[in-house]
Formats: C-alpha cells, structure tokens, sequence
C-alpha cells in the first residue's frame, strides 16, 4: 500500500502535539499558582469562593467604580492627545504659511 508512510507520520505528529499540549498545561498551572500566591498575600478574602450578599453587593459596586474610573481616565487621555496634536498641527500650518 502506498499511504503507510503518510498515515505513520500523521500518528506521530498527533502524539508530538499531545504532548506539547500537556507541557503547556502544565506550565500555565505554575504560572496560575504562582499568580494566586502573590494575590492571596495581599488579599485573603480570595480563598473564600461564597460572599455574603453584603459583601457581594460592595464588591460589584467597587468593580463597577473602578471600571468607570479607568473609562473616564481613558477618555481624558484621548481628548488630551487630540488636544495637543490639534495644537501641533495648528502651529506647523501657521508656521508654513
């Protein structure tokens, strides 16, 4: 038969990235446990995965402050560089004529 070589090389092509798939995976979870260590230091409240509805409702409305926050910051940004590349461009046309 002439599609043994081909069918050979499929089989260790599929183990090859089998295993390329579990050495990232492992990898990730070191990286993920590590991650969680730092954070657990700085925040114990983590391990906990049930809130009370309280602590849930503070929670979400600090998420939902700090989203707007880093929205309106990114806004002002914008507008700010708008602004001064406006002015740039003011001054070099001004400049040219």
């Amino acid at each position: 038969m002439g599609g043994e070589g081909h069918i050979l090389d499929m089989i260790n092509r599929m183990k090859y990235n089998e295993m390329i798939r579990k050495s990232r995976r492992s990898r990730y979870q070191k990286v993920k446990e590590t991650y969680l260590k730092i954070h657990l230091k700085s925040n114990p409240k983590l391990l906990e995965k049930k809130m009370s509805n309280e602590e849930l409702i503070l929670f979400r409305k600090k998420l939902k402050r700090e989203l707007m926050l880093d929205r309106l910051k990114s806004i002002l940004a914008a507008t700010i560089s708008i602004f001064i590349v406006g002015g740039l461009i003011y001054i070099i046309i001004n400049q040219l004529e």
